[in-house]
């Protein structure tokens, strides 16, 4: 008798590429706008990327 094959790891809950993509772009666009560069563009988008 053969033993029934491994369920699938379940996959966590995770924001579609789509939205990652979107929300990537609108904060990049938010510190052009505020003329953000190097390690405070970096900061910013990391804090609006989490929001």
């Amino acid at each position: 008798m053969t033993s029934p094959a491994p369920a699938a790891p379940a996959k966590k809950a995770t924001a579609t590429s789509s939205d990652r993509t979107a929300k990537s772009k609108a904060c990049s666009v938010q510190a052009d706008q505020k003329g953000l560069h190097g390690k405070a563009r970096k900061k910013f988008r990391d804090e609006c990327q989490k929001a």
